[in-house]
């Protein structure tokens, strides 16, 4: 029976975690393609006996292009896979509606149905692995190209009373026409509901309010990012209202710390919050978080630490050079295979690195990391990853 090589590649990747509103939502966009690789990758190697060669092993965070050999009839092997992506994508979607309550009854399922089968970019190739390997790669490499070039533009269906998603624009609101109200804001228990975070006009699409739902607690916002650059400096300025406000974290249940030192964001999610079922804050407690806030700004002035530094957070975006030439020096499966483990290495790496620097890695697939760093670790980070890279990828 011959032997194929075989890729298949998913999208689309940058423009969907880049369509975000908050930190979480890119997030939500980063994990779930990962996801959805990592599953495709596990199904493959268990029903269809594949060898992975990128990622070399299911269980490292697959990036969007999935490398591997397989037996049989591969442009079967590549319907199921397509087959099994979609379906992967709406158990995500049913996973979803079951946290959303009565929003579920605002849903045009017909519209959903469609957004969620049409939004995935799936694309395959194979050619016979004959014992050249990088001849057969570079072949699966020219096809790769060349049905992407040839790909299919599926106009979406006119709902000329849907407003578009703020989200991803090119796709209709999947809100039913009557539940939008004016005719341009959500409904009401979207709204309202705490999981979504919706403002009045954020009409989403089916696959935003998934990244949404996913998008939750854990993930700083940029606001953190700004605090994080200055929290240091607090706990040894003002050390006691530093711990205080870290207990009413704790107690109170909010994300970051910064949404107490910042005492208008914190009103606002007093006022967002207080219909919730378990939320109790007494006006006296109320005080109490703003005087521990108020202690806090007063040390950082007394520091001299400028409070415009709490307006900047930097952004990690690289990527690997001459990641291309590296890959054709490639002569065999197994020096691909024991390549990618080290690009898998310098993943792992790479996270750490983010941590240690009080950052949040978005996204980190093969040689590409995105991450949010507090301003005054902007320059460290990089060089870390910079160091890393070269100790994880070398000969």
């Amino acid at each position: 029976m011959t032997k194929y090589l075989m890729t298949i590649a998913l999208g689309p990747v940058q423009e969907f975690i880049a369509a975000a509103r908050r930190t979480a939502d890119l997030t939500a966009g980063s994990e779930l393609l990962v996801e959805l690789a990592r599953h495709l990758a596990n199904y493959l190697q268990s029903q269809h006996d594949a060898e992975l060669i990128f990622p070399a092993s299911p269980q490292s965070d697959a990036p969007n292009k999935l490398l591997f050999t397989v037996q049989g009839e591969p442009h079967k092997i590549a319907a199921d896979a397509k087959e099994q992506a979609h379906t992967y994508l709406r158990n995500r979607w049913e996973a979803c509606l079951q946290q959303l309550g009565a929003v579920k009854g605002c849903i045009d399922e017909e519209l959903a149905n469609w957004q969620l089968k049409n939004f995935l970019e799936f694309y395959a190739a194979w050619a016979p692995l004959n014992g050249k390997y990088a001849e057969a790669r570079r072949r699966l490499e020219q096809l790769l190209a060349g049905r992407k070039a040839l790909r299919d533009f599926k106009q979406a269906p006119a709902y000329p009373t849907h407003p578009k998603s703020p989200l991803n624009p090119s796709m209709d609101s999947v809100f039913r026409s009557e539940a939008h109200g004016d005719g341009f804001s959500a409904p009401a228990d979207a709204q309202q509901h705490p999981k979504l975070r919706l403002k009045p006009r954020e009409t989403l699409d089916a696959i935003s309010l998934i990244k949404r739902v996913l998008g939750g607690s854990g993930v700083p916002s940029t606001r953190e990012m700004g605090f994080r650059a200055v929290e240091k400096a607090l706990s040894k300025e003002a050390l006691g209202a530093y711990r205080a406000l870290q207990r009413w974290q704790e107690e109170l249940g909010i994300d970051d710390l910064s949404d107490l030192f910042f005492q208008e964001n914190f009103r606002r999610i007093c006022q967002e919050r207080q219909t919730e079922e378990g939320w109790r804050l007494t006006p006296k407690q109320l005080e109490a978080v703003c005087a521990d806030a108020s202690t806090l700004r007063k040390a950082l002035k007394e520091a001299k630490i400028s409070e415009e530094l709490l307006r900047y957070y930097a952004i990690l975006v690289a990527d690997g050079d001459r990641m291309g030439a590296a890959i054709d020096s490639l002569t065999s499966l197994e020096e691909h295979r024991n390549f990618s483990r080290q690009v898998a290495q310098f993943a792992q790496n790479a996270e750490r690195i983010v941590d240690a620097h009080d950052g949040h890695l978005v996204y980190c697939g093969g040689d590409d990391v995105l991450a949010l760093l507090p301003a005054n670790r902007g320059w460290r980070a990089p060089a870390n990853c910079t160091r890393r890279s070269s100790v994880a990828c070398s000969p």
